[in-house]
């Protein structure tokens, strides 16, 4: 179209659909940071490959309208610890936390990959974000760079 409109919603002759405004981001970490035993830390993802509307900060992000979310994280922990007994991953939003424990028991120090997928209730301006929590160890567990966080408004 022309004349300064924005097109919304395009639906092709096969039903495909595509919406260019619909709220998504993609980000992921710059750069390596260590975990703290024993807290529940928020993890910053400040390289955003893409951010439809603007609603993502680095660490939180906040639904533009009221619907359902998916939200996607993709982890991987550096130097893992022998001693950590168990990593608690969450996402949590306003009207909800969602959590997958690990329970690591490693025979020696090393690489642990981990995915999460949530679906998620989410009213205007509900919030989330990624934290992940070390039980035990020392403080060497690194969440490297390649960790990343995407979400999505499904409807």
């Amino acid at each position: 179209k022309t004349g300064g409109t924005t097109t919304a919603m395009t639906i092709d002759k096969d039903g495909q659909v595509t919406k260019p405004l619909q709220p998504y981001f993609n980000a992921k970490r710059d750069s390596a940071v260590q975990l703290t035993a024993g807290t529940y830390q928020d993890i910053a993802f400040a390289s955003e490959y893409k951010d439809v509307g603007s609603n993502f900060d680095g660490t939180t992000f906040t639904a533009p309208v009221t619907g359902v979310y998916s939200f996607s994280v993709g982890i991987r922990l550096d130097n893992a610890d022998t001693d950590v007994s168990y990593y608690n991953f969450w996402l949590n939003t306003s009207n909800r936390s969602y959590h997958q424990l690990r329970d690591m028991r490693l025979s020696q120090d090393s690489i642990f990959i981990f995915a999460m997928n949530v679906i998620a209730d989410m009213d205007a301006n509900d919030t989330a974000k990624f934290q992940i929590n070390q039980q035990g160890g020392t403080n060497q567990t690194n969440v490297n760079n390649s960790t990343n966080f995407f979400g999505y408004l499904l409807g």
